[in-house]
């Protein structure tokens, strides 16, 4: 799940040098075969790790990824109310559906794009490597699952599609993986 991005990338931030040190200083195998199978499996959990990364920064640009969280803005984002300070119930139970929204639709397209791709063992892959859990790719995701982002994404989504275009800005820096649709030019002209 995306809340387990999160965590890991909090954790990452929290850890000292020392803890990268510890990493550094494994013991050695006893033996040639021993170094052989070990490096194997890493290899492999490093391939399906890379294939994984690499097919989520995928599916944050397919255009059908795009389109899905375009419509779901287009309909709740009139629900929220950019003029109020207060965090309204219907927002959380929005959130909460996004939320779900985009993990089935990224797990499902893992599940087809990684060959063996299973949640449970990116997610164990995803806690044994907090060093590598960086970047847009990972940055995007946790975004993703923060309310106060989704909150100001919906904020400036209505207000773009309220006022032409005003607030286009606003959305290109928020969380949508999205540029937004449709493209507006100068003057809030669709092109």
């Amino acid at each position: 799940a995306l809340h387990v991005l999160a965590t890991t990338h909090n954790h990452t931030h929290k850890r000292s040098k020392t803890t990268h040190t510890h990493i550094q200083t494994r013991t050695m195998p006893e033996s040639k075969e021993e170094t052989l199978s070990s490096s194997a499996a890493v290899d492999e959990d490093t391939l399906m790790f890379d294939n994984t990364v690499g097919a989520l920064q995928d599916i944050l640009m397919d255009a059908k990824f795009c389109s899905m969280q375009n419509k779901f803005l287009d309909e709740n984002c009139g629900h929220f109310d950019p003029k109020s300070d207060e965090n309204k119930f219907i927002y959380t139970k929005i959130f909460k559906s996004y939320v779900e929204m985009l993990e089935k639709s990224i797990h499902s397209e893992l599940k087809m794009r990684v060959d063996g791709y299973s949640e449970r063992k990116f997610h164990k892959m995803i806690k044994e490597r907090p060093e590598e859990v960086t970047g847009d790719v990972f940055d995007m995701l946790i975004s993703l699952a923060d309310f106060k982002e989704f909150r100001d994404l919906m904020f400036a989504h209505k207000m773009s599609k309220n006022n032409g275009g005003i607030g286009t800005i606003l959305l290109e820096n928020t969380l949508s993986t999205c540029a937004p649709t449709p493209l507006l030019a100068v003057g809030g002209k669709q092109k």
